[in-house]
């Protein structure tokens, strides 16, 4: 009532309940003015389900949109997906077979063997990060937990998705030496999905470009975990730098984009309680998410760490 006797017009929403029944949101408005002995009180109530409808539709469309970018970024990498995965494959399956034909020949030659199966091994482990990184695209992760997850094994599965690509187009990617022991508090689904972005923008970018790459950086900002992606492109026009985050602008025709890349990706950091922006001081195009390495007011006792593999 304070802020009503001071001049102000506080305006809260609540729920009434009708004649049959009914739960009914409505907007209530408190209006003061002068009267002989102090103030009067004006209480309105403005009856808003149909507003409370129409918000409710938006945040199902936005959901099924974030959705529909996901998959579009998935369906991006499909065309290299089966290669990634079949190269490795064959490489075990030869693999095996020359260690039964040494095995049956000589027992002696074991640092070749250990040569051999050093390489199936690493083989597997390139299709648990592929596996991995399908797995965390293809599915909703925005009600997930937060975990602790090691930067460097996420940034892995993302890239291992987007490689051969990137490949095809002879785009090189540059990756910074990213420590072992850089840990983030994150949903890993999302920001898989933010950096594919990211990355999915920077390919189509420098396609048409003499010089082709792309670079990943992930840097140690004490309280802060800053994940960049530059690419060799002549970066975005000042006019619009703010444009380039808004829902449905896009620069590439309707066949190579929805215009909504950018603007999930922002809200995937701001859900984080980071921030993306644009470097605009990068001669090339560079975007920056700036992510706290843990989350406001959450304890770390009770959150899952996922170690590598």
């Amino acid at each position: 009532m304070q802020a009503v006797r001071d001049g102000k017009s506080p305006v809260f929403e609540w729920v009434v309940r009708d004649a049959e029944g009914v739960d009914v949101p409505v907007e209530v408005m408190l209006v003061a003015f002068p009267a002989k002995y102090g103030h009067l009180v004006r209480v309105s109530a403005v009856d808003i389900t149909q507003r409370k409808q129409a918000e409710a539709t938006i945040a199902e469309q936005r959901m099924k949109m974030v959705a529909s970018s996901r998959l579009s970024s998935l369906g991006a990498m499909a065309s290299g997906i089966a290669h990634e995965i079949s190269n490795p494959l064959s490489t075990i399956s030869l693999g095996l077979e020359h260690l039964e034909g040494v095995l049956l020949r000589d027992a002696g030659q074991e640092s070749h063997l250990r040569r051999v199966l050093n390489r199936i091994v690493r083989n597997v482990m390139r299709i648990e990060r592929i596996i991995r990184g399908l797995t965390n695209l293809s599915r909703e992760g925005a009600r997930d937990a937060a975990r602790l997850v090691p930067v460097k094994r996420m940034v892995q599965d993302t890239l291992e998705l987007c490689q051969t690509r990137f490949g095809l187009h002879r785009i090189a990617i540059e990756v910074c030496e990213i420590p072992d022991d850089l840990i983030l508090e994150c949903r890993p689904t999302e920001l898989s999905q933010l950096l594919l972005n990211l990355l999915n923008n920077a390919h189509d970018a420098v396609l048409e470009e003499e010089e082709k790459w792309v670079r990943v950086d992930a840097e140690d900002r004490g309280d802060q975990v800053w994940l960049a992606v530059t690419d060799s492109g002549r970066g975005i026009p000042e006019e619009q730098h703010q444009t380039v985050f808004e829902p449905f602008y896009s620069t590439k025709d309707s066949a190579h984009g929805t215009g909504l890349g950018l603007s999930i990706s922002r809200r995937i950091a701001a859900r984080h309680h980071g921030t993306l922006a644009l470097d605009a001081d990068c001669p090339h195009t560079r975007f920056v998410v700036m992510l706290p390495k843990r989350g406001p007011a959450r304890s770390t006792e009770h959150l899952e760490e996922i170690h590598d593999a």
